[in-house]
């Protein structure tokens, strides 16, 4: 059953003794959503304790994983009025406001956005290492209208405190600023960096390449996968690369096709593509190549992968 707060008691002292929840909490907080074990002992705490900091942090992470995000918030919110110490209420309060917010309606939105904001920089200011508040706030930044605080030139800073803190986040934290901000440039200055820094990891390379081909440069896509499999051969990912060049250029069809017909009848990388992705990629291909009753088999295997691949199901919709 949901646990509801009533909007009275949102400002109510907590009934023990005060502790500062801790990013060790905020990591627990996590494992509910995966560690049976954990949720377990989550749920214990609810029902020792339920008027406490603890007790209403506890059950805010039972109805983040539930995805019951609002009254997540509540408890979130029950907690940063109690206790302004901790830093893993507030990162858990943007998380569960983040996860609802785009798709509130505008009465929430005016209401929530102000108080995400608000929550993740002060997480920030609790503690500067906090690379999950960081990343909250760089999202709200880059999607927020400038009336509700949005600036692009803020979260391109978020972005790059990220990259000093983790290199490999931050990494995709740059992608993310540079898109919003329709800076190609930028973009692909991040991943060619993160293909130098880790040349053995398929998603910079592939990410390059396709960044390559949405700033319509197919010749530098075909480059950067060339370029991968000579720097580091037999990679079953660089089959599902040429693909992917072949299926966003319209080029080298046949050799696109035979690569992710290679790659979907290999074994894979964690890590690499999953069969969705291939069999829309070679979709792609059939279609261009004006086989489209193949194409339509393809994005059915796709969705067959993972019913929930929005891709295919476009391309579904779009043909049918």
């Amino acid at each position: 059953m949901r646990r509801t707060i009533p909007l009275l008691l949102l400002g109510a002292a907590a009934t023990a003794p005060l502790r500062a929840q801790s990013m060790a909490d905020y990591a627990r907080c996590q494992r509910v959503f995966t560690d049976a074990a954990v949720r377990s002992a989550f749920e214990q705490q609810v029902q020792r304790e339920p008027t406490t900091t603890m007790g209403h942090f506890a059950a805010g992470c039972l109805d983040a994983a539930r995805r019951a995000f609002k009254d997540a918030a509540a408890h979130f919110e029950q907690v940063m009025r109690a206790d302004p110490r901790s830093t893993a209420a507030f990162t858990m309060y943007g998380n569960v406001v983040g996860a609802f917010l785009p798709s509130a309606g505008l009465v929430d939105k005016a209401r929530y956005a102000p108080r995400l904001r608000t929550a993740l920089e002060t997480a920030i200011t609790l503690d500067g290492t906090n690379v999950d508040a960081r990343w909250g706030l760089m999202q709200y930044y880059l999607s927020a209208p400038g009336f509700a605080g949005g600036d692009k030139a803020k979260g391109r800073a978020q972005a790059e405190a990220i990259m000093a803190l983790d290199a490999w986040r931050g990494t995709w934290a740059r992608v993310d600023a540079g898109e919003a901000s329709r800076d190609r440039a930028y973009v692909v200055r991040a991943l060619t960096e993160a293909t130098r820094a880790w040349p053995d990891s398929a998603r910079p390379w592939l990410a390059l390449a396709d960044a390559h081909l949405a700033g319509g440069d197919a010749a530098a896509a075909w480059r950067t996968v060339e370029g991968w499999m000579l720097q580091r051969p037999g990679l079953a990912a660089q089959q599902y690369g040429l693909g992917l060049v072949s299926a966003g250029a319209g080029e080298r069809l046949e050799i696109g096709e035979a690569s992710l017909r290679a790659y979907l009848a290999g074994s894979r990388r964690r890590g690499d593509p999953g069969v969705a992705e291939a069999q829309f990629q070679l979709g792609r291909i059939l279609e261009r190549g004006g086989r489209r009753g193949e194409a339509r088999a393809a994005w059915q295997a796709a969705l067959g992968a993972d019913p929930a691949y929005k891709p295919a199901k476009d391309a579904l919709a779009r043909i049918d």
